[in-house]
């Protein structure tokens, strides 16, 4: 048995591709009206994004287009992107999930990526009140993002378990290795069209079960004993 259930957010909960395809698309049109069409920036873009460059992506791009970097302009596309709206919509699977499992075991969410926004995501998810405790790996400087252990020590911490518990995410470089190292057992969700859903795992990523969906997280033996409601809800 296991003493909590945690989630990973982006492709785990929700998909993360049309979100970002929509800020990049406003940043690509900041970038045509500053430079012109140099190059395809929208594709570059996304190229970068599909590369998995978690930083300096803007920099990046403005260099492929024969720009030198220009610290100024780079603030001001962060901001392009980071305030431009975008839908976000939970999976069909997500929130029938959150209430089933919620009802056996304390539930928390790690989730990587710019603290406003993903507390925003949260927010228009409507899934906040399914969470035992919520970390925003964000808040806690470069040593509390995956796959550094501080983010899930400081999720058991608020959830307070002493146990191994089950961590559910999707990609295998960010999400598995600490959970991997905490004694948890963790679960790949492969979705169709996630970012990572074919990417390799190596030995210290390597998850412990993997499923297409969440429906199937009832076949993962570890919760296979918490079927039955908690006593008293």
């Amino acid at each position: 048995m296991v003493d909590a259930l945690l989630f990973d957010l982006d492709d785990t909960l929700c998909p993360e591709r049309p979100f970002v395809l929509a800020r990049l698309e406003a940043v690509a049109r900041r970038l045509r009206e500053q430079y012109g069409p140099r190059i395809d920036f929208r594709a570059e873009l996304v190229r970068a994004y599909e590369a998995d460059l978690r930083t300096h992506v803007f920099d990046t791009v403005l260099e492929r287009a024969g720009l030198a970097s220009d610290p100024e302009a780079v603030r001001d596309l962060v901001e392009v992107y980071r305030n431009t709206p975008a839908e976000v919509e939970p999976y069909p699977d997500t929130m029938s999930a959150l209430a089933f499992w919620g009802g056996r075991l304390p539930l928390g969410l790690v989730t990587d990526g710019y603290g406003p926004t993903q507390r925003r995501k949260v927010e228009a998810l409507g899934i906040g009140r399914f969470f035992r405790a919520i970390v925003y790996t964000h808040d806690l400087g470069p040593e509390g993002l995956k796959p550094n252990e501080v983010p899930f020590r400081r999720a058991q911490e608020a959830i307070g378990f002493a146990g191994p518990a089950v961590y559910v995410g999707d990609n295998p470089r960010l999400d598995f290795p600490a959970p991997n190292r905490l004694g948890w057992v963790t679960v790949r969700i492969a979705r169709p069209g996630g970012k990572f859903a074919e990417a390799d795992a190596e030995a210290e990523a390597r998850p412990h079960h993997e499923i297409r969906s969440l429906e199937q997280l009832s076949a993962v033996p570890p919760l296979a004993a918490h079927l039955e409601p908690r006593q008293g809800r």
